[in-house]
């Protein structure tokens, strides 16, 4: 199979910027089962080599309910503080269903969405409407059921193949920054 990264498309310091270890892992299960690792970033404390800072914090989550919850919760405030201070929210979103949980959450968020600009941090090589894409998941359980200008969500096209999407991605990750 194929999967179209955004690092590929020069998104690397972005990854974690909200949610993530900032390193690209897959963590599927956390090793103990009460405690789940959510890492934030209040303001971008992202090194110029992609590795977090000491501003990163553990918090211990009774089930991934709560984690679902707290997740949801700061991607609301922080999409609400950008929106005050810079009048727009730009937000990477990982893909494979873990994610999932949250974006049905956000279904309910009382926001200004038409301020939301949606980025993608990796894609697989599919045709556009396979329910195994990461864009297509995003758009079931939460783009599509909020009045998110669909000018403001901006997919992989990682159906043209690897290099290609990855090169047009570039284009639409440059017209866009800084982040």
């Amino acid at each position: 199979g194929c999967l179209v990264r955004a690092a590929d498309a020069r998104l690397s310091q972005l990854r974690g910027r909200v949610v993530g270890t900032g390193r690209g892992e897959r963590i599927a299960q956390p090793r103990w089962p009460g405690l789940a690792r959510l890492r934030f970033l209040s303001q971008g404390h992202m090194t110029t080599n992609g590795r977090i800072s000491p501003a990163t914090r553990w918090h211990r989550m009774p089930d991934p309910e709560a984690l679902v919850r707290a997740v949801t919760q700061r991607i609301i405030e922080l999409a609400h503080t950008a929106i005050a201070t810079h009048a727009g929210f730009r937000i990477v979103l990982a893909g494979g269903s873990t994610p999932q949980a949250v974006y049905r959450e956000l279904v309910d968020a009382s926001t200004d969405w038409s301020r939301w600009q949606i980025y993608f941090g990796d894609e697989r090589c599919l045709p556009v409407d396979d329910p195994e894409r990461n864009s297509v998941m995003a758009t079931h359980s939460w783009l599509g059921q909020v009045p998110i200008p669909v000018s403001n969500i901006h997919p992989i096209r990682a159906e043209l193949g690897p290099e290609a999407a990855a090169s047009r991605y570039a284009s639409v990750i440059a017209e866009a920054r800084p982040f």
